[in-house]
């Protein structure tokens, strides 16, 4: 009896099928929780970059601007930015001209934010010398990890922690 050493046998067609389907296993897992490592990390430096913006605004026109969060049930998940009261002297109202709108939810599923600001404001002010509100804005994702941004009122420096 003449045996043919050419291709593989069905037990080892196999066995490599379930080497490989467990590797893939694995994988989609850690990838699920990368994914939502990345959308914490640019949803953070995107509200640290409009803290930014609204900063060096506030500086470059000489008045004041202000981060406006609107709540929804136990968080925030959007937020505009203005620099003016719309001339009813209330702040962080619909009527404000807004000078960014931000859907930060929509833009990053599975992300939401809460703010400890002094005063117990839902809004970051800034003046035209660059200093503002103190407090921090805590970004978390749907897996309970989060990212603090540290909001110094003496200077304006905004540092992600």
């Amino acid at each position: 009896m003449i045996r043919s050493s050419a291709g593989f046998s069905l037990i080892e067609l196999v066995v490599t099928m379930g080497i490989a389907g467990i590797l893939m296993a694995v994988a989609v897992f850690g990838f699920k929780g990368a994914w939502q490592s990345y959308r914490l990390g640019g949803a953070t430096r995107e509200v640290a970059a409009d803290l930014n913006y609204t900063r060096l605004g506030a500086i470059k026109s000489g008045k004041v601007w202000r981060m406006c969060l609107v709540p929804s049930a136990a968080s925030f998940e959007s937020y505009f930015i203005s620099n003016d009261d719309g001339g009813d002297d209330t702040v962080c109202t619909p009527d404000d001209p807004k000078v960014k709108n931000v859907a930060i939810a929509s833009t990053y599923s599975g992300v939401a934010f809460s703010a400890a600001l002094g005063g117990g404001t839902d809004f970051v002010v800034f003046n035209p010398r660059g200093g503002g509100s103190s407090g921090s804005i805590t970004v978390t994702n749907s897996a309970g990890n989060s990212k603090t941004i540290a909001l110094n009122q003496y200077t304006g420096n905004i540092r992600i922690q």
